[in-house]
């Protein structure tokens, strides 16, 4: 089973929550379908391509309507980026379709498959993101367990209101 996501599934841009929530569900779900059904010999693998040549930019860009000024720093952004991104695009739809032609045939599939090099680059950077919020925020964490110590620790950044 080869479903279709994006590295939008790996990061969370402003603008685009719905798309990209759509996207981490596609993620989660392979994650966890791949474990259930590996006993049956079932293999399941979530592509997770970055910009390709499609006319996804074209239309995503045509539908956007006059926005609120609250939403032009995000959804506006976005929009804006998109302008200018369609048609330099680095993922080719053959090469993709190449890959998922060899996928079908082969007995051993990552549930996340990452395609092109802006794809590894924006999910490497949100690992990033993730791995140092965990370590910043790790004390807070450890401190919800029944066996922690109490008062909770101070939390990092901001100051926190009771």
């Amino acid at each position: 089973m080869i479903q279709i996501s994006s590295v939008g599934g790996r990061v969370g841009i402003a603008g685009l929550s719905a798309y990209q929530a759509a996207k981490w569900a596609v993620g989660g779900f392979t994650e966890v379908i791949s474990r259930e059904l590996a006993p049956f010999g079932v293999h399941v693998t979530a592509l997770e391509p970055g910009g390709m040549k499609t006319d996804w930019g074209t239309e995503a860009s045509g539908a956007t309507p006059a926005l609120l000024p609250d939403y032009v720093p995000s959804v506006g952004a976005i929009a804006d980026m998109l302008s200018q991104y369609v048609g330099h695009e680095t993922g080719d739809p053959a090469k993709v379709a190449q890959v998922v032609l060899k996928l079908a045939y082969h007995d051993s599939l990552p549930a996340h498959l990452l395609l092109g090099s802006d794809a590894l680059h924006y999910a490497g950077e949100g690992d990033k993101a993730r791995a140092a919020s965990a370590e910043a925020w790790q004390a807070v964490s450890v401190a919800t367990d029944f066996s922690a110590p109490t008062p909770l620790p101070a939390f990092p950044g901001a100051s926190v209101k009771a």
